[in-house]
């Protein structure tokens, strides 16, 4: 009976303060899991506590292994993670272990209560205290890891119901302290762990070996050491090393013209070359270089522009893998053939279009320019057609009306490049049709009707 008002209390309390623990934004942190915070101080220093996520009415967002950043940005401001909630992870049961950082400094009331699969936790050195029932009922740990070298304070049952004969490793030499500040009435097995753990990068030369920090090593690898420090706790150092070869081998290309001029190198042809370089911890290294030179596309020639009724026809000749247009100086779209529309043309404006060939990333040079005033012809056969666009601009679908069409058309939609989107039939004698533009990213399309009779460009605005 009491543990059935034990739990219902506790379902109150978190009933009562579930709206309070709001949160005020969330992160991701590096493991890529979702964590909630509340903002504690919004001056310097800028602090946050961990909270959870009210907005489904269940604080059940966390999952697995939860790695608490120590500190976080929002809104450009980069804030220091210093506390764990209240009831920021209790009847959380999906949770199996919390790495809390040294920027934490309390862990409050009731914040991992009833978290059933919780195996361990690792407190940071920074804590100061652990409220009341903060790890009550967490049934299924099975270790606890402190670096706190002066003994967080503990509230009312912080550890009750968890398993006392369970390991809890605290810092080198500070047993003693744990027992005699509360630690002792909860767990039986205490024990001085590590004092640090030491991670080196080396690397060495053909022929030499590692005999640094106590090793004796002469191949690429990791390894690890248990090393006696002056206080009588074990250190574990971590050696990744690296051997470093004694050649290099470079495939490179440039175009014709160019020079290669990386790594000591200076080559403006095909060919195989090699050179000694020294590295940086003194090892010599030879490195060899497989140079290709690529031919330059030709420059693309006899570039004609014709004039038609609602758009600007470009040919040319070239021997290039793919081609860029410019129209008054400005990129304007790459094309694999040695042809490209634009309909994107005003009665009267002057055109001046220019074409680079492209082949294995080396661009030619311009071909001549030329130069077109676009006099469309403007007529519409012999039909007696109005057509209007509506609402133009717009952001989702489009009207077009018509009056006067005695003989089955196609609509199509092109963008800015004559590239084709969309395409609809329009029957004889049919006045509306609807266009459909929702997704279409923003920008300036043409709008076609054409038959054998007609051919009619109407300009679309996307925004």
């Amino acid at each position: 009976m009491k543990k059935k008002l034990y739990i219902l209390f506790s379902l109150i309390l978190f009933s009562i303060n579930f709206n309070v623990q709001a949160h005020d934004f969330y992160a991701v942190n590096s493991d890529g899991d979702t964590i909630y915070y509340k903002i504690t101080s919004s001056t310097f220093t800028y602090t946050v506590e961990v909270t959870f996520s009210n907005q489904s009415g269940s604080i059940t967002d966390y999952v697995g292994e939860i790695n608490i950043p120590s500190i976080v940005t929002h809104n450009d401001t980069t804030y220091s993670v210093n506390s764990i909630g209240t009831f920021s992870f209790s009847f959380c049961p999906l949770v199996s272990s919390v790495i809390i950082p040294n920027s934490v400094q309390y862990i409050r009331n009731y914040s991992f209560t009833n978290c059933f699969a919780l195996t361990f936790v690792s407190i940071g050195d920074s804590v100061l205290s652990i409220g009341n029932s903060a790890f009550d009922s967490c049934i299924n740990l099975d270790s606890l890891k402190f670096y706190a070298s002066t003994p967080p304070t503990l509230g009312y049952n912080t550890f009750r119901a968890v398993d006392n004969s369970i390991p809890i490793y605290v810092p080198c030499n500070t047993v003693s302290q744990y027992l005699t500040n509360g630690y002792g009435s909860y767990f039986s097995n205490i024990y001085g762990t590590l004092q640090r753990e030491t991670y080196i990068d080396a690397s060495i030369c053909p022929g030499e070996t590692y005999t640094l920090n106590g090793f004796n090593v002469d191949s690429t690898g990791i390894y690890t050491l248990n090393l006696q420090t002056t206080n009588g706790c074990d250190s574990i150092v971590t050696l990744n090393l690296t051997y470093n070869h004694t050649s290099t081998d470079i495939i490179a290309s440039i175009c014709q013209g160019d020079i290669y001029n990386l790594y000591g190198f200076f080559a403006d042809s095909t060919g195989i070359y090699t050179d000694t370089l020294q590295t940086i911890n003194g090892c010599d290294s030879i490195v060899t270089l497989n140079l290709t030179v690529n031919p330059m596309p030709l420059i693309p020639t006899s570039l004609n522009l014709s004039i038609f009724q609602d758009h600007l026809f470009l040919t040319w000749q070239g021997n290039g893998d793919y081609y860029k247009v410019y129209r008054n100086d400005n990129y304007l779209a790459s094309v694999l053939s040695t042809n490209f529309i634009d309909y994107d043309v005003v009665e009267g404006e002057n055109y001046c279009y220019k074409i680079e060939a492209l082949s294995n990333n080396c661009e030619s040079e311009f071909c001549q320019e030329v130069c077109q005033v676009f006099s469309g012809l403007n007529y519409i056969g012999n039909n007696n057609l109005s057509v209007i666009l509506y609402p133009n601009p717009t952001n989702d679908k489009v009207t077009l009306e018509v009056e006067g069409l005695t003989k089955d058309a196609k609509v199509i939609v092109y963008d800015i490049n004559g590239r084709e989107i969309k395409q609809y039939n329009l029957n004889a004698g049919q006045k509306e049709l609807e266009i459909d533009v929702n997704g279409l990213a923003k920008g300036v399309y043409n709008v076609r009707i054409v038959n054998d009779n007609i051919s009619l460009t109407r300009k679309l605005i996307v925004r």
